[in-house]
Formats: C-alpha cells, structure tokens, sequence
C-alpha cells in the first residue's frame, strides 16, 4: 500500500499531543526513520508504544521497566514493510490469498481517533483508525473503518479491542465482505526451546510446516525447531511458560483461534530483519478458520487482554 495514494495527511507529533495528549499517560513521540509517530501510554501498572505506521505496538513494559515484547534488533522501520516484532495487525487476510500476506492494514496509516484515563480505576487507553480510501480501494474493493482500542488497566493487565464495521450503504449481496485476521503477538521468553504454551490437550489443529491437520495429544505444546500452527478453538486462556515458570496468560474474547509460531533456527538464519529465533514465541489470537462475514452496516469486535507473570 503506497502512501502516497493516501488521502489523509500524516499528523505532526505537536498537533496530536496538542490534540490527544494526557499528562502522565498519553503522549506521542517521532517514530523510527520518521516512518510515523508513535503514541505512549503509561500508568502505575507499566507503558505500551504504538507506532501509528500499522497501530503496531512496538513495546510493552510493566511497572518495573521489564520489557514484555520481542522486538528485533534489526527490524526495519520503512513505510511499506511491517516492523518485525510486538504486535502486528493481520488484516483483512492472515495467511495467503488474494492479498499480500497478512493484509495490508500492517503497513497502512492509522490516525488517532481518541485518547481517554480512567483516574479511579487507573486505566489509560487509546483508540487508532484506518478507514477505506483510495488505495485500499484499489487492492480490497470494500467500504470499511477498522479500529484498535489499546488499554493498560491498573491490575496490570494489557487490553486491545479490534473492531471492524463495514460501512457500504448498499443493501445488496455484492456489499457484504469477509475477512480473516490475526493480533501477531510476539512474546519475549529466556529460550524458546524451553517454553511451551498451553493447555492445547485435545485441540484441532492446522499444522502449516507438514500442510496437514492434526488433533494436539499433549497438553503442552514445546518448541523444538519450527513451529506454525492454527489451533482451532482452544480454551479461552492461555499459558507461556519457560522452566516451569507461568510467564504469561493470553485471553481470547471473540476470537475463536490461536496460533503459534516460532520460525526455527535454520530458517531464520534466512531473514534479515529477524535477529533470533531463541528469544521470542509467538501467540496471536485470531479469526482464521472461520472468516467473518459483515453486511452493510454491521460490526464485528473481539479482544485479547495479556497478563505478565514474572
């Protein structure tokens, strides 16, 4: 998606702090390589960083400064590439299609809707927006306004709310689309390879490295070379733990899949902007195996709250 078809012109960091920032919570800063702004949001509970190129959460640390997202250190920061690391968005597609990998909403611009704190429960959230235009048009002929609302909540607790309304105003069969989609965390963990994520005992699953589907007979799913896997309707939260010790828990609310990547050792050697295979799992929360269908006019939203245990 090239920017230079975009219609709305990028906002300068002076005009969105003077707009939307919050003393102590909300702020905004220049971006990597000025691909974009990044928004900050903090509390007692810890601080998250959004690049606006993608709503790509770049950083999420809890209150002692402990950084809980693998970023890589060679990640590149160009406005038609997806940064490597944190949370991308997958969307409209998440895997091979029509589209480019993963959708193009990771490489557009999101503009900031809204800012709001929550003084008497501690809580610090931000809204970031990409409607249709010109260039989307273009790839994906349909009328829409995506949304992620990210919070930090004062137990600690780290919430983002995807939503995605179709906003054709035609009634006919021909306004209705689908779409696939995906939050790409990327957790930051000791090793890999002794990390696992779970419970997954009894779950369906795609497995994407043998193109097969298989049903999961432990409970624990371990890392030992590449993993790709699309579980389909796990239980509702899930668990990362490395050495026995419950790192994280991944919640899931309305979105019925969990995948889980890591890309191995010797394929990574092959991927510039990845600069370890050993420091990161990933557990994104998505909408894969069943798209969502929305007519003219309707709305679909769903949530992961992530919880940091050590």
């Amino acid at each position: 998606l090239k920017y230079e078809d975009k219609v709305e012109r990028m906002a300068s960091v002076e005009e969105l702090n003077s707009k939307f920032g919050k003393s102590g919570n909300v702020s905004f800063a220049a971006g990597p390589s000025e691909v974009s702004p990044v928004a900050l949001i903090s509390n007692k509970s810890g601080s998250v960083a959004i690049l606006l190129h993608g709503a790509h959460v770049l950083s999420w640390k809890s209150a002692n400064g402990k950084e809980r997202l693998f970023l890589s250190k060679t990640a590149l920061y160009q406005k038609d590439k997806a940064v490597r690391g944190g949370i991308p968005i997958c969307w409209p597609q998440f895997g091979p299609g029509a589209l480019v990998q993963h959708g193009f909403a990771r490489t557009s611009l999101f503009s900031v809707e809204s800012a709001h704190v929550d003084s008497e429960h501690d809580s610090v959230s931000i809204t970031l927006v990409l409607h249709h235009s010109d260039a989307t048009l273009k790839l994906w002929n349909h009328k829409f306004k995506l949304s992620l609302t990210t919070e930090l909540r004062g137990d600690g607790s780290f919430v983002q709310t995807l939503t995605a309304q179709n906003l054709d105003e035609s009634s006919s069969n021909d306004s209705k689309f689908q779409f696939t989609t995906a939050l790409h965390t990327y957790f930051s963990v000791p090793d890999v390879t002794r990390t696992t994520i779970s419970p997954l005992g009894g779950t369906q699953y795609m497995d994407k490295v043998t193109a097969a589907p298989a049903t999961q007979t432990e409970d624990s799913l371990s890392f030992q070379g590449e993993v790709d896997r699309v579980y389909y309707t796990p239980v509702s939260i899930s668990d990362i733990t490395t050495d026995g010790h419950r790192l994280f828990s991944v919640e899931r609310n309305g979105f019925e899949d969990l995948v889980t990547w890591n890309i191995g050792e010797q394929k990574q050697k092959g991927i510039a902007d990845l600069s370890s295979w050993k420091d990161y799992v990933c557990a994104e929360v998505g909408q894969i195996k069943n798209p969502v269908i929305l007519a003219a006019g309707e709305k679909w939203s769903a949530s992961q709250t992530l919880r940091a245990h050590l």
